[in-house]
C-alpha cells in the first residue's frame, strides 16, 4: 500500500500555522514538522537578532518564493506586521 502526501498551498499552511500547538514548515507544498531549538541555538538567535536590529535600522529585506516558507528565527517587518 502506498501513500500519497497531500500538498497545500502556501495560504492553507499559514491558516494552519497561525492555529497549530506545535511549529512545522512548508516545503513546495508539504508541511514537515520543526525540531525543538536548543540552547546554544537560541542564544545564536538572539545574538543575529541583536545584530539585524543593530544594522537593519532602516533597510528592508524581500520576501523569497513562496514555494517554501520557512519559520524564521529572526525577521525584519517595515510597516504593520
Amino acid at each position: 500500500m502506498s501513500s500519497v502526501a497531500t500538498r497545500v498551498t502556501p495560504e492553507e499552511y499559514l491558516e494552519r500555522e497561525r492555529k497549530a500547538e506545535t511549529k512545522s514548515e512548508y516545503r513546495n507544498g508539504e508541511i514537515v514538522a520543526m525540531a525543538g531549538a536548543s540552547p546554544v541555538h537560541t542564544l545564536i538567535d538572539t545574538n543575529v537578532a541583536a545584530e539585524c536590529h543593530r544594522v537593519l535600522k532602516s533597510r528592508q529585506l524581500g520576501r523569497g518564493s513562496p514555494r517554501i516558507v520557512y519559520l524564521p528565527d529572526v525577521m525584519a517587518i517595515c510597516g504593520q506586521p
